[in-house]
């Protein structure tokens, strides 16, 4: 899921909607969840197991990070 915490909703769908995701796009205005996950900087993506456990944290994004993050995905799905 996508958590967008813009103060108004359709500013962050309507950044999500370009890249045509697969998955929900939440609102959390009040950055409720930002304060749960210690979220200090933009974009943040956590990669959480089944059992609910987060095992991989990316703040920011550079786009040559994308095959180990492909990676780290694989590997939690053969688990």
């Amino acid at each position: 899921m996508a958590i967008g915490v813009d103060r108004i909703a359709d500013t962050s769908r309507n950044f999500a909607m370009q890249f045509a995701p697969n998955y929900p796009v939440l609102h959390d205005p009040d950055n409720v969840v930002m304060g749960k996950f210690s979220v200090d900087a933009m974009p943040a993506s956590f990669l959480i197991d089944k059992k609910g456990v987060v095992r991989f944290r990316h703040v920011g994004f550079k786009p040559e990070e994308v095959p180990g993050i492909v990676a780290e995905i694989e590997k939690l799905l053969g688990e």
